[in-house]
């Protein structure tokens, strides 16, 4: 129980935890349940944050077709259920802050302090 407690009581610890969780669940689910570009998650982080703005454009732009006939129900449904949801709104918040940049990573943070 002690080492399942621990990152409650480590905000550090917790910040970087629930950002890997997040990351992982986006990388493995989230990205292909939104019909978002996939990538993985192995390996530094910088190639991703690098190249998820590039890739997030190049998926948009061959989906332009695809919006501009309009999204199925099942889209609309599937989105909603997504941002509807709390735990999955902020797992998605989180993932996609890490990879755009707006949130700054607890992993590179925790490396560069310990330098």
């Amino acid at each position: 129980m002690e080492r399942c407690n621990r990152p409650i009581n480590n905000q550090d610890l917790f910040e970087s935890v629930w950002q890997e969780v997040a990351l992982r669940v986006y990388c493995h689910h989230g990205a292909r349940y939104m019909g978002f570009p996939t990538f993985s998650d192995k390996g530094p982080r910088e190639p991703i944050i690098r190249n998820f703005l590039s890739k997030l454009k190049s998926f948009l732009i061959k989906r332009a077709d695809h919006f501009s006939t309009g999204p199925s129900q099942s889209d609309y449904l599937r989105w909603y259920h997504v941002v509807a949801c709390e735990s999955h709104r902020q797992m998605l918040a989180t993932a996609l802050g890490v990879l755009g940049g707006e949130i700054v990573d607890a992993k590179r943070k925790k490396q560069a302090t310990s330098r």
